[in-house]
């Protein structure tokens, strides 16, 4: 019910907006990068769009569940309270799908051992320092009421199990999840930056396997050729100030770059590592950093790669060299060994000069490179899988959207058909695939199929409102079915926002339940941190005690709290549910506040409630209770459980009748996440 409640306001909010703005005379168009970041503020109630709201609030509210079980739920099931209950940490490989677990002293003395190997504490003024300056940067866009702070993420790492020989000699990559939200802007600055080098200068910088297989298929002579394969080590770390801005500098010989653009990107590197609750900067108190975890990481390493390879074309003559991120692939016609060996040393010397190493491998016939492995002598290119990563699908079975698993054999099928330069190839490769697939639960094998030429395809961009339900088998209704059919219902032809609201441009996608890696995670989060499940309430302060509102609890805070107003003359009850974030007492005696004044009378509805039963000289009581105790706004995941809390017990109460909350409170703004935005920093 959470997630549902959660992505029903997001399309509502959505809608509404939708329907504002097309109310609205047309503006002229802003190119600014305002757009990048959705408004915190609420939408204004629209009045056509009521009945809507209403009827979806009822399909809410009907929403009936069964017991659906089989053999894989029931497995899977059992997996999962496994690890719910276990007590160790489940660490994830680096780039297969495997897992390893380690109790949590191993785990603590190795992340501390890959954090202070790079990285030194700092001043908790440091991250204060980087807000002030964030905050004057966002002002200058405009942008400083959508930002949130930074947010205080700790840092974890992955094993590195694709090496060799790592049991005995394991490496580990540290990731730093800290990143500053300006992040997406920079990352909007850095495409439209690289997309314009790209298109200007005539670099191989591959943004996916397909231009990989186009560059294989113009080479020449394939036979009289050899490749030289490298890896930029540490690429994301390695990158220095001095390198960014020498890209930069490169760039902007191409492309315009303003000075706030260039500032926006450099302050994005100011990052801070968080580890046993300290700030940590890089060694030399060096905040500057490209983390992995950064909204625009990939951007800038395609940036500093575009420069090292426009350099590599300007110093060396290789023009078929290119670049995937930190995987290097060229090929050379007729070179020998002493030629070779020439171009590894300019090579190595290339990146030494910009403080980058590589691991170079020179006068190869077949490469491994991405997802395919390239044969010069038999102009083959095939699927290729990484060793120690076997391959996995969804069960047929499992808690999924019927799309997904229909449509699953298919997406292989044409993956692995680009991937195979001829039928022989595929048919090959098709084995592995039909016995996963079958492993899985599926009955149809996948089929060769000519690649067809779809430079033709029309690219139509259409802007969709998407509304994305959880899925579960366990929801008897047909969701998906239910909203489209009262779109069609409240917005037909005749209808003024039929236009905005119809089959083409209002779709559904259904999101998934919580997966394995999210439920590992909440495992692993609770493992390290030692979260206790008891409350540690403060001892109530009342003069009276037995007078005390929550009996004895009234200085709990994070609470939806529950009011039930009973009609001394006839008996009835009404219900108000609230929320506080600080401590109870405070937001009671807020309450008590709007009974005694009668300018305050409107403050809440149940104030309004208490003020009609003092205008018709009805005697009455109030009883206080706890209706759950969750978290608040977290920046990390920009969800308030609170406030989602509230929403839930609203539409689950069984006498709406009795309940003096309003409906519309569905779509409402969040209050608790004002304090983490930037524009409420600092004075």
């Amino acid at each position: 019910m959470y997630k549902l409640i959660e992505k029903t306001e997001l399309l509502l909010k959505r809608m509404r907006w939708k329907a504002f703005f097309f109310d609205k005379e047309p503006e002229s168009n802003d190119d600014s990068y305002n757009t990048i970041y959705k408004s915190k503020k609420c939408p204004p109630q629209i009045e056509d769009l009521k009945l809507f709201e209403s009827d979806i609030i009822k399909m809410i509210e009907n929403i009936k569940f069964k017991v659906t079980s089989n053999e894989f739920l029931d497995l899977l099931n059992d997996d999962v309270q496994k690890i719910r209950t276990s007590n160790k940490v489940l660490v994830k490989a680096d780039k297969t799908q495997n897992y390893y677990q380690l109790d949590e002293a191993s785990y603590n003395k190795i992340l501390k051992d890959n954090v202070t190997k790079t990285y030194q504490k700092t001043q908790s003024a440091t991250k204060k320092e980087i807000n002030i300056e964030a905050k004057k940067l966002a002002n200058k866009f405009k942008i400083a009421d959508k930002v949130d702070q930074m947010a205080e993420q700790q840092a974890f790492f992955t094993i590195k199990d694709h090496k060799h020989d790592f049991r005995n000699n394991p490496k580990y990559r540290l990731l730093n999840p800290a990143k500053t939200e300006l992040g997406k802007l920079s990352k909007a600055i850095l495409e439209k930056l690289n997309n314009k080098l790209r298109s200007t200068l005539n670099l191989n910088q591959w943004r996916n396997t397909s231009d990989v297989i186009q560059w294989f298929k113009n080479i020449k002579n394939k036979k009289s050729c050899t490749f030289t394969t490298f890896d930029i080590d540490e690429f994301y770390p390695s990158i220095t100030e001095r390198l960014l801005n020498d890209a930069i500098t490169f760039a902007s010989n191409h492309t315009n770059i303003n000075q706030d653009e260039k500032d926006i990107i450099f302050h994005c590197r100011k990052s801070l590592l968080f580890h046993d609750n300290n700030p940590w900067v890089k060694h030399g108190n060096n905040n500057f950093d490209v983390t992995m975890g950064s909204f625009d990481g990939a951007e800038v390493c395609e940036l500093v790669g575009l420069f090292m390879l426009d350099k590599i074309k300007n110093t060396l003559n290789a023009p078929n060299l290119g670049l995937y991120r930190d995987d290097g692939l060229a090929v050379f016609e007729n070179c020998d060994g002493h030629t070779n060996d020439q171009f590894r040393k300019k090579l190595i010397q290339i990146f030494k000069e910009h403080n980058l190493k590589i691991t170079i491998f020179c006068n190869l016939k077949k490469v491994d490179f991405l997802d395919l492995s390239l044969d010069l002598n038999s102009n083959i290119y095939k699927p290729f899988n990484k060793p120690n990563n076997p391959t996995r699908y969804i069960n047929v079975l499992s808690n999924h959207p019927p799309n997904i698993i229909k449509q699953l054999p298919k997406s292989i099928e044409q993956r692995i058909n680009s991937n195979s330069c001829n039928k022989e190839v595929f048919e090959n490769a098709s084995h592995y695939y039909n016995n996963i697939l079958k492993a899985s639960g599926y009955k149809d094998d996948i089929k060769y199929s000519p690649q067809k030429n779809n430079n033709n395809k029309r690219n139509r961009k259409r802007k969709i409102i998407w509304y994305n339900p959880p899925y579960s088998k366990n929801v008897e209704q047909n969701v998906g079915k239910t909203f489209l059919k009262l779109v069609n219902k409240h917005f037909g032809k005749n209808h003024r926002y039929h236009k905005i609201f119809n089959k083409n441009n209002v779709k559904i996608s259904y999101c998934c339940m919580n997966n394995m890696q999210q439920i590992i995670n909440s495992n692993n989060k609770k493992v390290i941190n030692k979260q206790s499940s008891e409350d540690n309430v403060p001892p109530c302060n009342c003069r009276n005690k037995p007078e005390c509102p929550l009996e004895g609890k009234c200085l709990t805070s994070n609470i939806v709290y529950r009011a039930d107003v009973l009609n001394l003359s006839d008996h009835t009850t009404r219900t108000y549910l609230g929320v506080c974030e600080t401590d109870f007492k405070a937001r009671y005696n807020n309450h008590k506040s709007s009974f005694r004044y009668k300018n305050k009378s409107s403050s809440t509805e149940l104030s309004k409630h208490i003020w009609e039963l003092n205008d018709q000289n009805k005697q009455f009581s109030i009883s206080w209770s706890i209706a759950k105790k969750c978290h608040g706004y977290n920046p990390v995941t920009k969800s308030c459980h609170l406030c989602l809390s509230e929403k839930v017990l609203i539409c689950n109460f069984k006498d709406k009748t009795q309940l003096l909350n309003k409906r519309s409170e569905l779509v409402s703004k969040c209050r608790h996440q004002n304090k983490f935005l930037l524009k409420s920093f600092g004075p």
